[in-house]
């Protein structure tokens, strides 16, 4: 709010100096002026008020409302620094992933101390996996993405089912830019990272392609406890095998301008392969899994009834088609799996100076067929699909001189049985000063997935009479920002009601239940200063509790496993474009590791520092050297699969860029704020000649 109206300052002096230029350097007129005609030209006259419309309201649909939880972080400079969705994700406070060892093996993210199926994640606005599942981290495209959006608790709940905790929204790299550019990395544990790119005109629009490679052996040491049950004993020094990860990927997009609409679309093809190694006390060595994931979105948007209408419209249709296979091990004649999911929605929003109002409808199919095949006995087969509906109403207003925004919606879902609503209500309170006081309750839901209703595989049975897990969030806090420094605190609470747990099932098999209550509760900080260009500090601190509701004395009342009490974020940057320096602190505090809370990790802190070297103008060539886990701190996030030790990695990237340089439009301009926040009054500029005298 406080940049948008320094800009807008900023913009009318300039508009004012072009006035005064402009009356200068007209001609002298050639008759003078009668008394009568002098004394009404130097009367002050008032032009009609300058009515800007308010732009689509894109921002909504990706980054939430202007009262909700979020953070937004850049996808690039972590990938430049040898990072992944941890090195990444870290930067926003209630953030907590969790990794089974090495570059692209899996990542899972929890968001305030849910569950990792509690998130729900989009590309592009498009849902990333199935409803109601976790998303592996490890194979999102992090090189084919620009930023990424975390909303936290119930502010998400407009995202539907699987949002019950938060949402993850990443936004494609699709400038309008004229670019050709190659990014390269390499380091420790055989790793190898690539891409490659441009963007540019094609015919009437704009096209963009992407495509990348990665390969890691992840084969590093580690330290393991043959017996762990007596103190004092000496560690082995072991090798990880079968850990090594591949992955290719393209992406193709293209934008066309048709008037005032604009219509884009993408497709996306993927390809991984990697090593189950499985936990250390009990190693596969041959376990293997491929998968392969091809995606397409075509969307359409723009202004209803001319290009200054209030009325815009948003449509989009999306498909996925996508495959796993589980080879080697125990899966030793083979599990394949065969997913397709089809999208369409219809997004209508109305603006009205600082109000909107938005509505959306959507359907979404999804079928899933999984075969496995046996050596002694005839193959398991099952398959399941489902149809989806959502209905979403809200509006945000902002009132008392545009110092107070209060945000309301409700989202109604059904797909297959379930039927369930979400809802939130949020506000932002603009204090002096550039304070805001900002909260948000509301309720969501997850529910449950294939693999709990239907799908059988070995030991695993499901069950069909499961009921759609549900949580209840609140959070409130205040913040503070100016040019150089941002702070925010949030305090939050979540109830989860219905958590879906794994039970013996006689005589040797697992069934889920409706079993599990949890309660959450804490404290995030966030803050960033940059008082100079070259120096910037970054800080992320969660404070968790978590509670076991669940009525069995076994945890009743017992932290839930794998949340850390305290987790803390700190990073430095220090030095000049040509050559910087940083160093990151990751630190976590003792947490426990089962549902009986008797075993428990040890604090741990991890080290990560690098120099940075930017070169040239254009073509731009920036090195990066990074150092990770500086201190060779040997720890896990899952029991069983250590993450790597010490390791030292270099990237390069080179970009081209022949973006046409902008030029000034030679009138005023008055620039357009987000949707959710308030329009500055019109202008109202003197019709009378300005002259030098009187400024």
């Amino acid at each position: 709010m406080v940049e948008n109206l320094s800009a807008f300052s900023l913009r009318f002096r300039h508009a004012h100096w072009f006035c005064v230029v402009a009356a200068w350097a007209a001609p002298t007129p050639a008759k003078a002026a009668s008394p009568e005609e002098a004394q009404a030209a130097a009367q002050p006259q008032l032009l009609a008020p300058i009515v800007v419309p308010l732009p689509p309201p894109e921002a909504f649909a990706l980054e939430g409302d202007s009262t909700a939880s979020a953070h937004r972080l850049e996808v690039s400079p972590a990938l430049q620094e040898a990072g992944q969705a941890r090195e990444l994700l870290s930067k926003a406070a209630g953030v907590h992933v969790s990794e089974s060892g090495g570059m692209g093996q899996l990542q899972r993210l929890s968001v305030r101390g849910s569950a990792n199926n509690a998130v729900a994640v989009l590309v592009d606005g498009m849902l990333w996996g199935r409803s109601g599942e976790s998303v592996d981290l490890a194979f999102l495209p992090l090189a084919l993405l620009e930023s990424a959006t975390l909303i936290r608790g119930a502010a998400a709940a407009r995202f539907g089912p699987g949002a019950m905790a938060g949402a993850l929204v990443f936004g494609l790299a699709k400038k309008n830019e004229e670019r050709l550019f190659v990014e390269l990395l390499g380091g420790s544990f055989g790793s190898l990272r690539g891409i490659a790119g441009g963007t540019g005109g094609v015919g009437p629009g704009h096209l963009s392609a992407w495509a990348g490679a990665m390969h890691s052996d992840n084969n590093f040491r580690y330290r393991f406890d043959p017996t762990p049950n007596l103190p004092g004993d000496s560690f082995l020094s072991l090798r990880r095998q079968n850990n090594h990860a591949d992955k290719a990927d393209a992406m193709l997009h293209y934008a066309l301008p048709l008037g005032p609409w604009h219509v884009e679309a993408w497709t996306y093809a993927g390809f991984q392969k990697r090593g189950l190694g499985g936990p250390v006390e009990n190693p596969s060595p041959t376990t293997q899994q491929s998968s392969q994931n091809i995606r397409a979105l075509l969307r359409a948007q723009g202004p209803l009834g001319g290009p200054n209408s209030p009325f815009h419209l948003k449509l989009y249709g999306a498909t996925q088609f996508g495959g796993m296979l589980l080879s080697g091990g125990g899966f030793a004649e083979g599990l394949s799996q065969r997913e397709n999911s089809t999208e369409f929605v219809v997004d209508f929003s109305w603006t009205h100076g600082p109000h909107l109002v938005f509505a959306q409808g959507a359907f979404r199919y999804e079928a899933l067929r999984s075969s496995q095949t046996f050596a002694s006995r005839p193959p398991e087969k099952s398959a399941a699909e489902r149809l989806g509906f959502s209905g979403m109403l809200g509006a945000e207003t902002w009132l008392f001189a545009q110092r107070w925004a209060l945000n309301a919606l409700f989202r109604m879902d059904k797909a297959a049985q379930f039927a369930s609503p979400s809802a939130k209500l949020g506000s932002t309170w603009l204090l002096p000063w550039g304070f805001a006081l900002s909260g948000n309750a509301g309720r969501s839901f997850r529910i449950p997935s294939f693999f709990e209703l239907y799908m059988e595989q070995g030991q695993v049975r499901p069950n069909p009479e499961l009921l759609a897990e549900s949580a209840f969030s609140f959070d409130v806090g205040p913040s503070w920002e100016n040019e150089k420094t941002r702070l925010s605190l949030s305090c939050f609470w979540s109830r989860f009601e219905n958590l879906i747990v794994w039970e013996y099932w006689p005589p040797f098999a697992l069934k889920p239940f409706n079993l599990g209550k949890a309660q959450t509760y804490g404290v995030e900080v966030e803050a960033s200063f940059s008082p100079w260009h070259w120096l910037q500090l970054e800080l992320a601190y969660t404070w968790l509790q978590s509670k076991n509701l669940q009525k069995d004395e076994r945890y009743e009342g017992k932290p839930l496993p794998f949340r850390p009490t305290h987790q803390l974020f700190a990073r430095a940057q220090v030095g000049p474009r040509w050559l910087s320096a940083f160093v990151e602190w990751h630190f976590q505090s003792t947490q426990t590791r089962n549902s009986f809370a008797n075993l428990t990790w040890p604090t741990r802190s991890l080290l990560n520092a690098g120099l940075k070297s930017l070169w040239l103008h254009n073509p731009q060539l920036q090195l990066s050297l990074t150092l990770k886990n500086l201190l060779n701190t040997h720890t896990q996030d899952m029991s069983g699969y250590p993450l790597p030790p010490r390791g030292l990695f270099f990237s390069l990237s080179l970009n081209f860029d022949r973006t046409p340089p902008t030029i000034a439009a030679p009138h005023p301009t008055v620039p357009v704020p987000h949707p959710s926040l308030p329009l500055p009054p019109p202008l109202q500029l003197p019709a009378a000649p300005l002259s030098l005298e009187n400024g």
